[in-house]
């Protein structure tokens, strides 16, 4: 203790105090005695006799083993590959992707039960856009109108998403209604990405009876013969006829539309400069992106007077490029000027 003293002890000129010194102070007062005890103890907790590092601070012995308690084993590691969804190195999805193809395969078998070639549908995109409320128009699975979204869908291309969807996404939220049809859509396509997300809720649905003729909005007088569009001008229906003389103005009777130049077209700014004289620089141009011939129906023509004419269009079919058919019930135009040409 006299050592440990020595190398603690500093007189006021910085030298070491002796051992007789220690002793005189230690007589001399109760406080120093105290003073000395604890550089003492200072010293003891800084140094180690054996010459080793000194002890970490505020360690604490662990505490003793009970004998009744059962000894853990660590168990052999896994070696069997498991089976993930395959999304980013890091993710782990956040569903039970089992559970939701199971889900997207009956809400698909409802939707196909209804038959619903025809049909409309309001929604509000749940994104990073513009969310104002969108209104999808479709026409056996074609859809028509789109409110000028590129990425709108039909009900089934929403299936074909959420199903590209399961097993890659970070994250996946749908629910569907009693006709199958997703009410509301949520996919995180990427965990660490912002931003990407995109989705909706649905506001309104209903099925469309009528076909095409609920779509056709706006008729179209020129020429011999009957077009109609919609009012977005992104579907038309237009018939003309083929070597028929109508000097005399329309002729009534029943027409097999077979014989006649029919067709349904899909595009953009379809009506545009339709029976226009004069097309002036700017002015948009018909764009066309797919057709389905018109093959069967019948054509009822009503004329009233040499420039107006009614055409009564019943059962048309027309046959897409795939050669797929679809029913477009019956549709009624009319043509206020009859005869007219561009020119």
């Amino acid at each position: 203790m006299t050592q440990l003293l020595s190398a603690h002890s500093v007189g006021a000129s910085g030298n070491h105090a002796g051992t007789d010194d220690v002793q005189t102070l230690m007589r001399r007062s109760p406080i120093s005695v105290i003073l000395v005890s604890l550089l003492a103890l200072a010293a003891c907790g800084e140094a180690d006799p054996t010459g080793g590092s000194p002890a970490a601070p505020n360690s604490i012995d662990p505490a003793p083993t009970d004998p009744t308690e059962p000894t853990i084993t660590p168990t052999t590691p896994i070696t069997t590959p498991i089976t993930t969804p395959s999304t980013t190195p890091g993710e782990t999805p956040r569903y039970d992707a089992e559970r939701m193809r199971a889900d997207l395969a009956a809400a698909r078998e409802r939707w196909t039960a209804q038959n619903w070639t025809s049909y409309r549908y309001t929604y509000t995109p749940s994104c990073y856009c513009d969310r104002q409320e969108v209104t999808v128009e479709a026409i056996d699975g074609h859809t028509v109108d789109s409110g000028g979204l590129d990425w709108a869908r039909t009900i089934e291309q929403w299936f074909d998403e959420i199903d590209a969807a399961i097993g890659t996404a970070a994250d996946i939220r749908v629910t569907y209604d009693a006709t199958g049809a997703p009410t509301s859509l949520y996919i995180d396509v990427e965990e660490t990405i912002a931003d990407e997300e995109f989705g909706y809720e649905l506001i309104a649905l209903e099925q469309v009876t009528d076909s095409l003729d609920a779509f056709l909005d706006d008729d179209y007088g020129c020429g011999y013969g009957f077009a109609a569009a919609n009012a977005g001008q992104t579907v038309s229906m237009v018939v003309g006829f083929v070597d028929i003389d109508w000097e005399q103005g329309p002729v009534a009777g029943a027409y097999d539309l077979a014989d006649l130049d029919g067709a349904i077209h899909f595009g953009v700014d379809l009506m545009a400069n339709w029976c226009d004289d004069v097309i002036e620089e700017g002015e948009p141009e018909p764009l066309v992106d797919e057709t389905w011939n018109i093959v069967s129906g019948t054509l009822e023509v009503s004329p009233t007077d040499n420039r107006l004419a009614t055409g009564t269009f019943t059962d048309v079919v027309a046959v897409d490029a795939d050669g797929h058919e679809h029913l477009l019930g019956d549709v009624e135009i009319a043509n206020g000027m009859w005869g007219f040409f561009a020119g």
